[in-house]
């Protein structure tokens, strides 16, 4: 375990808690009009489903009424599934998806029109088909593609007009992959000229206009989410903008988040700062003046008997030696020594051995041997229940030592042996079953096999030891491997971190109790996960981590308005020559207006031209986007080196 990894669950832990806020939070956003989301081109059904994770995020009252469809490899309409992660797809998912017919995708479009359905127009419906170039093998399949959304948009066709937009993702990380992009935007270009019926085309790449590249398509995928969510909107010169056939677009996008990687990382540096004042530097004396109680932390009893032993005969002892009436009714059946001893004695368990022993003639001696050599024949079957003592015990020795303890019991193990040496005492006032309970206890923690499984045990236990003990080591000292944290936002660090010390100060001791005893690799890994669960259980710090841009200070609110609304913010799309004006601007984020500084409030009255920009409420207040709609003509479709050229 890094402390890398360990930032990684936390930051999974706090998007889910952002999740679970927003939903509960969520308010005006949803789509207007019926809508279809087709991905094409090889592979696409991770594409399909990152839409749906960012659609469910936006419109989750809606999401169930709005269809998604798939078409890969050339294999198909199909069915993707309802992608109901609370996390990004990752390309790792087993979802298979189910084949489309005809006649499906016919009761699909109808669907979208049944009663109860939430959108609030049903003159149109609005496909968003997204062409994903990363597997194409040649330019030539722009065509295969092309024809494979006429075929949907004729299996979906009804006495509703279908308004299409089509989105094209282009890869251009590599010189192979830019001069096959420049010439399936050279095929685009021809197809406006020869495809009466093309529809509206909304044109992405990775390579950016500051050269950048999004490397793994991140955030070309979030902008096409926001141009999903943005373009079925009720203002209806936004629809024909976006929609108005043989349109060519590009965008502007920009996106600002809480930090919640940083975040994490204040909250695991704060935690293991408060762990490494607990971690134990030495064993102690275990086996000096702390022997004593050393041998009871081992679970051994004064007569050096296993405790863990000693509740299991405890529990079957009615296997060996009867009770109530059936032992008083046994007594009775032995040669007493006087005829009136029945009578005039209480035969039962509570009498002493001795005793019985005397007015039996020795008889119930023999019958106690007797069942000890029954449950010593019996240990010859019990590997079952070996094996249950030695899990068992190794729990109870998990429980109640720490690493360095159990490293130093397994190093001196001729000592652990020396307090644990059984000791067959009877005492003459001992009743009956008393006396055979502890004869077989000694019988049991006697036995040698059972005894060296559970030294065993200890062995074990300390070879996990040294596993954690190197892994602790391992952990602190990747601290020093990983980038500060941000120290610019003093404000932002101490919201996080007072929150925190208020809670460990609180938990200290349960903190210091719990870690001292963490025995191995996976005690540390399972102690994370509780530390984890009780802090975002706590209610203080989940309202803490659902935290909005407001909350966390001034400098965030005004480090995400620059982030959206800079001069450079990039456009998804590199060409050679300069573009007009966007003709839409979008800033996607929580219309909060309850407070007097409020990001919303903070970007409308910063905005120069606040009335060329159009606010769309998500709801959400740990992110924000900007987008902005630029017009392409054919010129545009050349690459930026051809261009200059």
């Amino acid at each position: 375990m890094t402390v890398e990894e360990l930032t990684r669950q936390f930051t999974e832990r706090l998007r889910r808690a952002d999740n679970q806020s927003a939903a509960v939070n969520a308010r005006r956003a949803g789509p207007c009009y019926p809508m279809i989301v087709l991905t094409l081109g090889g592979r696409t059904l991770q594409l399909n489903h990152t839409f749906q994770y960012g659609l469910r995020q936006l419109w989750g009252a809606y999401w169930n009424d709005i269809a998604f469809v798939d078409a890969s490899d050339g294999a198909g309409f199909t069915n993707p599934g309802r992608y109901a992660d609370e996390f990004p797809p990752s390309g790792a998912e087993t979802v298979k998806a189910r084949p489309l017919s005809a006649a499906e995708l016919g009761e699909m479009t109808a669907e979208l029109f049944r009663v109860g359905t939430r959108f609030s127009r049903m003159n149109r419906i609005l496909l968003y088909a997204v062409l994903d170039t990363a597997k194409f093998q040649s330019p030539d399949e722009l065509s295969f593609w092309l024809d494979a959304l006429d075929d949907f948009r004729r299996s979906i066709d009804n006495v509703t007009p279908v308004l299409t937009m089509l989105c094209v993702m282009f890869h251009e990380a590599g010189k192979a992959a830019r001069e096959q992009a420049e010439q399936i935007r050279v095929r685009l270009g021809e197809c406006l000229d020869t495809r009466p019926d093309m529809p509206s085309l909304l044109l992405v790449s990775d390579r950016r206009s500051d050269s950048l590249i999004d490397r793994d398509g991140a955030l070309c995928r979030r902008l096409l989410t926001a141009v999903i969510a943005v373009a079925n909107n009720q203002d209806a010169q936004v629809v024909q903008e976006f929609f108005k056939p043989g349109a060519l677009m590009t965008a502007g996008y920009a996106r600002a988040e809480k930090p919640v990687e940083e975040i994490s990382r204040i909250c695991v540096d704060s935690l293991l700062d408060e762990l490494d004042a607990f971690a134990p530097s030495e064993a102690g004396d275990l086996f000096g003046r702390d022997a004593e109680r050393t041998r009871e932390r081992l679970g051994i009893s004064p007569d050096g008997t296993f405790r863990v032993l000693d509740e299991d005969i405890e529990r079957n002892l009615p296997r060996y030696v009867p009770e109530g009436d059936e032992l008083r009714e046994l007594l009775r059946s032995f040669p007493l020594s006087a005829p009136d001893v029945a009578e005039s004695e209480a035969l039962c368990a509570e009498t002493s051995s001795a005793r019985i022993d005397a007015l039996t003639f020795g008889a119930w001696n023999r019958y106690l041997e007797n069942a000890v050599d029954r449950a010593r024949d019996g240990l010859r079957d019990r590997a079952t229940d070996i094996e249950n003592w030695r899990r068992e015990y190794a729990g109870f020795l998990r429980r109640e030592f720490h690493a360095r303890e159990l490293l130093e019991m397994s190093e001196h193990l001729d000592r652990v042996r020396g307090l644990s040496e059984p000791v067959n005492r009877l005492s003459a006032d001992t009743s009956v079953r008393e006396t055979a309970g502890q004869r077989l206890k000694y019988l049991l923690s006697s036995d040698p096999q059972i005894r060296e499984g559970l030294f065993e045990e200890v062995r074990e236990a300390g070879k996990r030891a040294v596993e954690f003990l190197r892994a602790w080591g391992a952990l602190m000292r990747t601290r020093s491997q990983l980038p500060e944290t941000r120290g610019d936002d003093e404000a932002f660090i101490h919201y996080y971190a007072q929150n925190l010390r208020a809670y460990f100060d609180s938990r200290q001791i349960e903190l210091r109790d719990k870690f001292r005893t963490i025995p191995d690799m996976e005690g540390m890994s399972a102690f994370f996960r509780e530390v984890m669960d009780g802090m975002f259980e706590n209610r203080t710090l989940r309202n803490v981590f659902a935290a909005t841009f407001e909350d966390v200070g001034a400098l965030q609110i005004e480090r995400t308005r620059a982030t959206l609304t800079g001069t450079e913010t990039p456009v998804y799309f590199s060409t050679g020559f300069s573009l007009d004006a966007p003709s839409l601007s979008f800033v996607l984020l929580n219309m909060d207006e309850s407070a007097p500084e409020t990001l919303y409030r903070t970007l409308k009255d910063s905005l120069a031209e606040p009335e060329k920009t159009r606010f769309y409420d998500t709801g959400r207040g740990s992110a924000a986007e900007s987008l902005n709609i630029f017009h392409l003509q054919r010129f545009h479709l050349w690459s930026g080196e051809e261009a200059e050229a």
